[in-house]
């Protein structure tokens, strides 16, 4: 037995509702348990949510169906079936579905062999399998068995004191709840963010008592949707013939668009190589233009900087510009979430099935490029930014590589050798804001690319 499952045993030894072996002593259809009648809809409706929020548990996986099952011979029952049984009203009290959760758990625990729980992703691909030890699966029935029992009591508790007010007319009389999808619903529209079994489990807590303090699960929830909050809004376009130009955030899907177009079709006697990229004017699958708070405020405050410090243009303006980089596509949520972090390393992995070196060869900092062409070369995730030079170092490779980029100057631009701008490296992230993802067609992304010029 693994040293976690003693310990969990030994803790719940110390709960009344625990035999001595550490399991939740099952008790016999007698007449000590409430039997409410399935006949009631509300009861039928409410143990119905009830074995729906036990198949989302996190120790359910064992004893449900998931997406992972053969075709179920009957010799095995899962929670699903369960669910299904009470659609099909097999149940005359709400005791048996309780009777029938634990036997499955039993069941489950009984059998020597280990229990493989494979997950799929929405195109039905095997994304990730997991398999649980025989004291894994003993560890979870004993966590599943004790929720259980409370959900029980919570409904029972509920149904007798119901019969006890019916019964003693100076009580004052129970109000009907509200209906549990109802009060899913409000809170869902209230707390978009928040995970939906996080608010399912709550409005059954709501559902089923009397006396909860709605204040408190108010502020909760509150602080769980901050936290669940994205961190950046996304707008996603497609190219089209049909042009809506009153469409909320378009025009920055035309200038990414316009930008792109512009320059994958520059060549340049690049120091770096450059990826093919086929049927170029019909390459873009779509453009999403990210907005990120946080990250906004942080480039201009940069920007304000800046300009404070005199790095502005004949015309007092700081200098922006619009500059590519390619990334995995793995990464691209990272970075729209938190901006760039100069020393993290590639997520992809090299010919040796290595994680590939960061290299910086033209100095420390974040890089890009004018031409997406040469960014595509480092992952298929493009990402056009904002960027604030700043006070710029020119750089023409001559076959040396150059000193790390001086503290008087805030970015390098490593030019060809026909002064075309073709790798800029950035120094610090507040001078870049992520604006716009575009995602090219799979058919367009070749493995062909042009090898660098000779400096």
């Amino acid at each position: 037995m693994s040293l976690t499952l003693k310990r969990n045993i030994e803790y719940m030894k110390t709960s009344h509702n625990y035999g001595f072996d550490g399991l939740l002593v099952k008790k016999g259809k007698s007449s000590d348990r409430l039997k409410t009648s399935m006949k009631s809809m509300e009861v039928k409706r409410k143990v119905f949510n009830i074995v729906k929020l036990l198949l989302h548990h996190i120790f359910a996986t064992p004893f449900t169906k998931m997406e992972k099952d053969l075709v179920n011979d009957g010799s095995h029952q899962y929670f699903e079936d369960v669910l299904q049984k009470i659609e099909e009203n097999k149940y005359e009290d709400s005791q048996q579905v309780f009777d029938d959760l634990v036997d499955i758990l039993e069941a489950t625990t009984r059998t020597n062999k280990e229990v493989n729980t494979m997950f799929l992703g929405n195109n039905g691909i095997e994304v990730k399998k997991i398999t649980y030890s025989k004291e894994d699966v003993e560890l979870m029935a004993n966590q599943m068995r004790k929720k259980i029992y409370n959900l029980e009591n919570n409904l029972f508790r509920e149904e007798l004191e119901v019969n006890q007010n019916e019964e003693k007319q100076d009580l004052e009389i129970i109000q009907p709840m509200d209906d549990l999808d109802k009060i899913f619903k409000t809170l869902q529209s209230r707390f978009p963010a928040v995970p939906a079994l996080i608010l399912m489990t709550k409005a059954l807590d709501i559902s089923l008592s009397k006396s909860l303090d709605l204040d408190f699960i108010r502020n909760e929830l509150e602080e769980t949707n901050k936290k669940y909050q994205p961190k950046f809004k996304s707008y996603k376009f497609f190219p089209s013939r049909k042009h809506d130009f009153n469409m909320d955030k378009v025009i920055h899907s035309y200038i990414a668009g316009y930008q792109f177009h512009k320059m994958i079709t520059k060549l340049s006697n690049s120091p770096v190589p450059m990826r093919t990229i086929l049927n170029m004017s019909d390459a873009i699958e779509s453009i999403t233009y990210i907005e990120n708070k946080k990250s906004t405020e942080s480039y201009e405050k940069q920007k304000d900087l800046f300009k404070k410090q005199g790095k502005e243009d004949e015309n007092g303006n700081v200098e922006e510009m619009l500059l590519f980089h390619g990334t995995a596509v793995a990464s691209l949520d990272s970075i729209l979430t938190s901006n760039f972090i100069v020393d993290a390393l590639p997520q992809q992995l090299n010919t040796q099935n290595e994680q590939r070196k960061k290299t910086m060869m033209f100095g420390r900092g974040v890089y890009f490029s004018e031409l997406p062409a040469i960014s595509l070369m480092y992952g298929n995730g493009l990402l056009l930014c904002k960027v604030l030079p700043g006070n710029c170092e020119i750089f023409k490779p001559k076959g040396v590589p150059p000193p790390e980029i001086s503290a008087e100057y805030d970015s390098r631009e490593v030019q060809s050798n026909n002064s075309q701008g073709v790798i800029h490296v950035v120094k610090s992230p507040a001078q870049i804001l992520p604006y716009c993802v575009i995602q090219l067609k799979k058919q367009s992304l070749s493995s062909q690319y042009t090898k660098p010029s000779q400096c």
